[in-house]
């Protein structure tokens, strides 16, 4: 009889980092056939119909519930949170979830920070964790200096849920982190227990990524962006700015090329002054599988998941 592995990420169909990682590893178990896999979504919205929401007396009577959908042709259960408008409260165990997850013999968790595991931690299942970064890290420019209520209040989740990043990786039985320094941050947690922590970062996908067939323009300079260019933690506006302040010799024997899930926005891209007289940054649409340029296909720094577009 299969072993059932509960996978368990936060909003599974926002896209992104976290979910081509889940694709990954739900690709890999598919392949491998010694597990049935369980896709598991969790609210991060603090509006998210599916939870209990404490400025919402309507949501009280359903109390915290579950939706079922599909992503990347596989089932999956959405489920909601208690309370979901404060934030350390998506984090926490509750009962819908560890009904959804009975009858998996081992949880694993893919987020950004570790603080989402604390919702699996209780239910006396084996838990790995794969966590990229840690929320102070991630927020740190945004907390230094707060405005307003709202950014006290954002500041104040930040503490707390740095403190249950760190209950989550001194909690879980397994660890992936994705660079040097989340390795070293999870071996100071956990040096005074036995633990299996390990280096993984993201792979490449070798069958998507090949070297170019097209030979290199001589004394030409490519510069590539891989990324979500509109989000704005990404501050794509600054590389543009970068670009539009190199020496005009330089710039115009050099090509800026973005690629992403989608294109930079007017919010997460200011104009670069002054306007470059060169070359403009370059774009391509499609899949990285099916792009017609050559500068897609050339390159082996993207993840598995990501596509090209600007």
């Amino acid at each position: 009889m299969k072993a059932r592995l509960g996978l368990v990420v936060p909003a599974l169909t926002m896209g992104g980092g976290v979910p081509a990682v889940a694709r990954f590893i739900s690709d890999v178990a598919s392949r491998d056939g010694r597990a049935n896999l369980k896709l598991v979504s969790l609210s991060m919205d603090s509006r998210d119909p599916q939870g209990l929401r404490f400025g919402s007396p309507r949501s009280w009577l359903g109390g915290t519930r579950q939706s079922q959908g599909t992503w990347n042709e596989l089932p999956y259960t959405h489920v909601g949170a208690v309370g979901a408008e404060v934030e350390f409260q998506r984090y926490r165990p509750r009962k819908i979830l560890r009904e959804v997850l009975c009858d998996c013999d081992l949880i694993q968790v893919v987020c950004g920070s570790a603080a989402w595991a604390n919702s699996v931690l209780a239910m006396g299942k084996p838990v790995s964790v794969q966590v990229a970064t840690r929320a102070r890290v991630e927020r740190r420019r945004r907390d230094t200096k707060p405005k307003g209520l709202t950014g006290w209040w954002r500041k104040a989740m930040t503490e707390v849920t740095d403190r249950m990043d760190d209950r989550a990786m001194q909690g879980v039985d397994a660890i992936q982190v994705e660079n040097p320094w989340m390795l070293e941050y999870a071996r100071q947690l956990n040096q005074h227990r036995e633990v299996d922590i390990r280096y993984a970062p993201p792979g490449v996908d070798a069958r998507r990524f090949t070297p170019s067939t097209q030979p290199r323009l001589a004394g030409r300079r490519d510069i590539l962006c891989v990324g979500r260019l509109d989000d704005p933690r990404k501050n794509v506006g600054l590389l543009l700015e970068a670009f539009a302040k190199l020496p005009d010799a330089l710039r115009a024997m050099s090509r800026l090329l973005l690629a992403g899930s989608a294109g930079p926005t007017s919010s997460t891209s200011r104009s670069p002054s002054p306007t470059p007289r060169g070359p403009r940054p370059s774009a391509c649409g499609g899949s990285p599988a099916t792009c017609g340029s050559a500068r897609c296909r050339s390159t082996g720094t993207s993840s598995p998941r990501k596509s090209c577009t600007s």
